[in-house]
């Protein structure tokens, strides 16, 4: 009995290990599983670029956009958020064309 069940478990675990091992994104390195994600590096530097696009509007308008956020899109980039004025708004945007070159800018950055 007691076999039996050390053999379940021991069961479950390999079950557990082939299921992990299935997934497209997991590879085997020293015996370990550990996540790979192809498209990690690009990833990261579309990340920057929207964080560096963040920190240069929040420096420009002073922090005036509330609830700022940046959507990186192949052809465009999309700016969101609220602010008090249109002339913050048109700060914000003159901001992140300085920066991006080849791509629309969309504002959809809101005044109340």
């Amino acid at each position: 009995m007691q076999i039996l069940k050390r053999t379940k478990k021991g069961l479950g675990i390999l079950r557990s290990l082939e299921e992990r091992l299935a997934e497209p994104e997991n590879s085997v390195i020293s015996g370990k599983i550990r996540r790979v994600n192809a498209f990690e590096p690009a990833h990261q530097k579309l990340l920057e670029f929207c964080s560096e696009i963040e920190a240069a509007i929040k420096r420009v308008t002073n922090s005036q956009v509330q609830t700022l956020s940046v959507l990186p899109e192949p052809t465009s980039i999309i700016i969101r958020g609220y602010c008090n004025s249109f002339y913050i708004k048109q700060l914000a945007q003159e901001a992140v064309m300085r920066i991006v070159k080849n791509k629309e800018i969309i504002n959809e950055i809101h005044v109340y």
